[in-house]
């Protein structure tokens, strides 16, 4: 028996807001912008409910300043604060706005430089956050080639620009050393992945390096002896009581992939090759085990098309009964080209039986409906694609954005039906697109609801588990808000 979604539009509501924008903070909806009603600039921040109704505000003067002189605003949630950033038109100054948990002003910081600007941004996607602690993979380029060093920072104060003093650095061996990734951080333990690719040490290796003074406690290598096979970046389950540390990922085959020759021919298996290989709190390999997903292609059209696929592990949990949920995402490779398409998104559970883990039937499928969606012979389509100048580049896939992001958010019912929240940028038509794909009246079907000039400052939140919710500047002087359930 299929099990049908339900997608209906619920409401819009207007506010009198230039420059608008929205945020997820503290399990909580928050909306703002510059005073419509006010010549001057005034910030107002909303407090939202699910049905977009206003719970509290907060309003800041900016002095003398014109609201027209501000450029689009944005905002994050580093250090549990929602911060946000306001910068005038042609200025080189930043004034950030940090509001704490109760939603009260925390502190106001004018004029600081942007070159001084410590944001998400900033910080790229090679991090990890432990409260008032970062955790940092800083790369740098010299005659011996690319070399990596693990740093940790400490926040300075929270009532002045986010500053941080360097509190130790682990510098990565210098040689062929081709990607690192840190998969885990605490206030104990930092755990890295890092591939090499050349040389005696080549293989792909768990860093397991001590939090508090930087010095590596043990070296793990993924590798069986004389084995020539690849673990692709991992995302991983941290047992905290045990201290034991879970990895799964794809493992490709030396016949798929080569770095040192540039060969990519991820077409040439009829499964992938999932790998969970679990480590003790000692930093020993207790366990290695290896699932096979089928490959089952379905092409668009008469012509064959040779094509290899990559999973990305999304998302990885327990259940409540024990089993580990695994969200794949599903990228394909064709002809052996160096882009990969988002295509689909699977789920899937292990589930031990007192002796090993056992998967759930999955095989790995594209998904039609998504491919026709925002697939286009459009050289500047880059809607959910990557692409790599090399071989060795392949790390990229499973850790950099998307230039153009297609799956926005993604759920099942009990059945493991899929359903998607989906956007699509048109670039020559300067839109973008947002869409819902899921079964209705047990056929699956697309449906777009809503479409917005890219110059309206767009913006999408998906809230909790079942609530799109939509920014959009009709005007310079309204921010509409619309509310979906799917």
């Amino acid at each position: 028996m299929l099990i049908c979604f339900k997608m209906f539009l619920g409401f819009s509501q207007n506010f009198n807001l230039s420059n608008g924008n929205i945020i997820g903070f503290n399990k909580e909806m928050y909306c703002f912008g510059l005073n419509s009603n006010s010549a001057k600039a005034q910030l107002i921040v909303y407090k939202l409910d699910t049905n977009l109704k206003k719970i509290d505000s907060l309003s800041f003067e900016l002095g003398l300043r014109l609201k027209n002189n501000f450029i689009p605003i944005n905002a994050d949630t580093l250090h549990a604060f929602l911060n946000i950033y306001l910068q005038e038109k042609n200025g080189q100054k930043v004034n950030i706005l940090r509001i704490d948990k109760n939603f009260k002003l925390k502190v106001f910081v004018e004029n600081i430089d942007i070159a001084r600007l410590n944001n998400t941004s900033v910080l790229g996607v090679n991090y990890k956050i432990d409260k008032t602690v970062i955790y940092s993979i800083k790369s740098a380029i010299d005659s011996s080639g690319q070399n990596f060093f693990l740093n940790k920072y400490t926040l300075k104060t929270e009532t002045e620009n986010f500053d941080y003093n360097l509190i130790w650095q682990y510098p990565l061996e210098r040689k062929n050393i081709q990607s690192v990734n840190i998969i885990y951080a605490d206030s104990m333990l930092v755990y890295l992945m890092v591939s090499i690719y050349k040389g005696n040490k080549a293989g792909d290796w768990i860093l397991k390096i001590n939090s508090k003074n930087g010095q590596l406690r043990k070296a793990i290598r993924l590798n069986d002896k004389n084995e020539t096979s690849y673990f692709m970046p991992a995302e991983c389950l941290f047992n905290s009581g045990e201290k034991s540390l879970q990895l799964f990922g794809q493992k490709l085959n030396a016949n798929q992939f080569n770095p040192n020759t540039q060969n990519l021919s991820i077409g040439t298996s009829s499964y992938i090759i999932l790998y969970m290989t679990t480590i003790d709190s000692l930093g020993e390999i207790v366990n290695k085990e290896e699932f096979k997903l089928p490959i089952n292609d379905v092409q668009l059209g008469g012509k064959k098309i040779s094509c290899g696929f990559l999973i990305k592990i999304s998302k990885v949990s327990k259940t409540n009964i024990g089993k580990i949920k695994l969200e794949l995402d599903v990228f394909k490779n064709e002809n052996g080209i160096s882009c990969f398409y988002y295509t689909n998104s699977l789920t899937t559970f292990l589930s031990f039986d007192g002796e090993k883990h056992q998967m759930e039937k999955c095989s790995i499928t594209p998904n039609l409906e998504i491919e026709n969606y925002y697939r286009t012979k459009d050289k500047l389509n880059l809607n959910g694609k990557f692409c790599i100048d090399s071989v060795n580049e392949i790390s990229k896939i499973y850790r950099a954005p998307f230039i153009m992001p297609v799956k926005i958010a993604y759920k099942t019912d009990d059945l493991l039906n899929g359903a998607w929240v989906l956007t699509k940028t048109e670039t020559l038509k300067n839109q973008i697109e947002l869409s819902v794909l899921a079964l209705m009246n047990k056929v699956y079907q697309l449906k777009s609801i809503q479409s917005s000039s890219k110059n309206q400052n767009f913006k999408i939140l998906t809230y909790f588990n079942n609530k799109i919710i939509t920014g959009n500047q009709l005007d310079e002087n309204n921010f509409q808000l619309s509310s979906f359930t799917w």
